[in-house]
């Protein structure tokens, strides 16, 4: 399986295909009714959006993008990096992309002098837990962290980049 990982940080210039795909990946099983409304979100909003997302991650199998996730810059606090959407095709999963984005995602964040990053992951899901548990991620001590997810069964996790070391 051919997989290729690129940032989209300049995602104004990624083709309309791509976005298209990369937003199917996050709404596949929610609802096809989102990708459109993605797709027009990503092309007429780029500096708004840009704000937000500080990059993304695509995973390609043999040219269709089949994984994402996009990873955001803690305003307060640059050191702090938190990510989300990670989404893997139903049909593709189990097959190690999640978890060579991740891979691939420490590679970034270190060169942006990142110290750790943050994430929400639901307590029931079990795979989720144990890829987070296997790259070395933990239970955030301060479960207290700005959770956008509150009152819902969402811990928060926490990687320290210094970990890439000992990788």
């Amino acid at each position: 399986m051919d997989i290729t990982i690129f940032t989209g940080e300049d995602y104004k210039n990624l083709p309309f295909k791509v976005l298209k795909q990369a937003a199917y990946v996050r709404w596949e099983t929610i609802g096809r009714k989102y990708v459109e409304r993605d797709v027009k979100f990503l092309r007429s909003n780029p500096p708004c959006f840009a704000d937000l997302v500080s990059f993304y991650l695509f995973a390609q199998v043999n040219g269709r993008v089949v994984g994402f996730a996009q990873f955001f810059q803690d305003k307060n606090d640059a050191a702090t990096w938190f990510y989300g959407d990670l989404e893997v095709l139903q049909k593709y999963r189990r097959n190690g992309i999640a978890c060579q984005m991740l891979t691939h995602a420490f590679g970034v964040l270190e060169k942006k002098q990142a110290a750790k990053l943050l994430t929400f992951v639901n307590r029931w899901n079990e795979p989720s837990v144990k890829l987070h548990e296997k790259l070395g991620f933990a239970l955030a001590k301060d479960q207290s962290v700005d959770n956008p997810y509150a009152g819902a069964d969402m811990a928060v996790y926490e990687y320290g980049i210094s970990h890439l070391d000992s990788m």
